[in-house]
């Protein structure tokens, strides 16, 4: 019986130990081919946070007003902004406002710290401490509005309307007006735009560079000026420039481009007109608001984008060089299935629509 026993452990002794000595070291066992493709795959991390484009932090405000300025960050993804103070709130443009208008205090301290906060879709964060000061307005106004930078260059696509905020900021209220050119606006935001939409120009290249200045003016007349170039930039594809007014309009664009292009069309004036409607382009809207312009390029009326068209359905409008709507699809009949415009949209109609597409309603 005891030799039995033994026999017995010792059989499941060698069984064990030969089952061990098969499974793999999990310390030291490793795999080339699977630790490169590892390394392959591994997708890159943005770790890049964003920057803000101002350097005042230091900021004076006539009691009384809740508008205080815009302080945005560059990124190369999208930008959320906070704040730590609930004094203050800060909306999706990075502009920062009192909640409610402050009011000069004689026996309290009239200054506040707030820190903003722009967070990237990665969760990088970079942060931005000002110190606001409010000011009594029985006292003399004499500082002059700060823009964030005293000149600068901006590069834009062809076929913009509006370039950016350049906004100034002040103790009290702030107006702006251009000088050095009659090509751009100004509005009570400090948004600047063309007055209409302009195209690369290949024949003359100094027609895409422009210069001018920008005028912030104060309740108390005290006035900044900056310095300000504006270049269109050269498209890659070096067709699609100003000087070609004609360009195959109301044929179907994607029969020729293909998958080169999202959505393409054409936009005309009159109603069964052979008349392109010159500087006119659309706008693609959801119908939770979403938008999405798409350009007017080569050929007078023609407008293109390379980007796909939005999921879902979503309306069409017509837009003038005043980014003024002015015609629009009835609803939100438009899918992105519907992309080649023109194919549907010939002189008398095809597929359900009522003809062109016009620069007017009839």
């Amino acid at each position: 019986m005891r030799s039995l026993l033994t026999t017995f452990i010792l059989l499941s002794t060698l069984t064990f130990s030969a089952c061990q000595s098969s499974l793999p070291d999990k310390e030291n066992a490793k795999d080339s081919n699977n630790t490169s493709n590892i390394q392959s795959n591994t997708t890159p991390v943005d770790a890049s946070k964003p920057t803000f484009l101002t350097s005042n932090t230091n900021i004076k405000i006539n009691e009384g007003k809740k508008f205080i300025g815009i302080f945005k960050a560059s990124d190369n993804s999208d930008i959320t902004y906070s704040t730590d103070n609930t004094n203050f709130e800060i909306d999706s443009n990075a502009q920062l406002s009192f909640n409610v208008a402050p009011s000069f205090n004689q026996s309290k301290s009239n200054n506040y710290i707030v820190t903003i906060e722009a967070k990237d879709t990665s969760s990088n964060i970079s942060t931005l401490k000002l110190n606001i000061e409010v000011l009594d307005v029985s006292v003399k106004d004499e500082s002059v509005p700060v823009f964030a930078k005293s000149s600068d260059t901006i590069n834009i696509d062809q076929g913009n309307i509006s370039i950016d905020n350049f906004t100034a900021t002040d103790n009290s209220d702030v107006t702006y007006t251009i000088e050095g050119s009659d090509k751009f606006k100004i509005d009570n935001e400090a948004l600047l735009s063309f007055k209409a939409l302009h195209f690369y120009d290949d024949n003359t290249p100094s027609n895409n560079t422009f210069t001018l200045q920008i005028i912030a003016s104060d309740t108390s007349n005290n006035i900044s000026k900056m310095d300000l170039t504006i270049i269109i930039n050269k498209p890659k594809d070096i067709h699609l420039t100003k000087n070609r007014s004609s360009h195959n309009q109301g044929r179907a664009c994607l029969d020729c481009h293909g998958t080169t292009l999202g959505v393409a069309g054409t936009i005309y004036s009159v109603s069964g007109s052979s008349s392109a409607a010159k500087f006119f382009y659309i706008r693609v809207v959801k119908s939770n608001g979403d938008k999405t312009l798409v350009k007017a390029v080569q050929g007078y009326g023609n407008f293109a984008n390379k980007e796909s068209l939005p999921s879902g359905n979503f309306k069409i409008e017509v837009l003038n060089a005043n980014d003024q709507v002015v015609n629009s699809t009835s609803g939100f009949t438009h899918n992105s299935s519907r992309k080649n415009c023109n194919s549907c949209h010939t002189k008398n109609g095809s597929g359900g629509a009522p003809g062109r597409i016009l620069s007017s309603q009839i």
